[in-house]
């Protein structure tokens, strides 16, 4: 796994459309007073493996018909590498400004 890269996020983050890739999830959207601007520290993770990550984090299965997609301990947000969901534009411009925390130029070489 990657080190965690620290960035402003806000809650469309929701907006990655990973119900189809991992199954039923929440989709419940908090309330006002939670949905501020805010700053996380996120670990991105293979999709294939979120459930597993989730799992032994959260210290056990989902409720009962669902699936972890991502999950939340100690601050840090554990999710799927967006990267792997190209056509989805939040997750493809998130890809994009990781790939500037990660050293990728503004001239955006190949």
């Amino acid at each position: 796994m990657r080190h965690p890269l620290s960035i402003p996020i806000g809650l469309t983050l929701a907006a990655l459309s990973l119900q189809a890739a991992a199954g039923i999830f929440s989709s419940a959207v908090p309330p006002t007073r939670y949905q501020d601007e805010t700053s996380a520290r996120i670990q991105t993770i293979d999709p294939a493996y979120i459930g597993d990550v989730c799992g032994l984090l959260m210290r056990g299965p989902p409720p009962v018909g669902m699936a972890y997609v991502a999950c939340v301990q100690d601050g840090r947000v554990y999710m799927p590498n967006p990267c792997a969901y190209p056509d989805e534009p939040y997750a493809a411009t998130l890809c994009h400004e990781l790939g500037h925390v990660q050293g990728w130029s503004r001239e955006h070489p190949g």
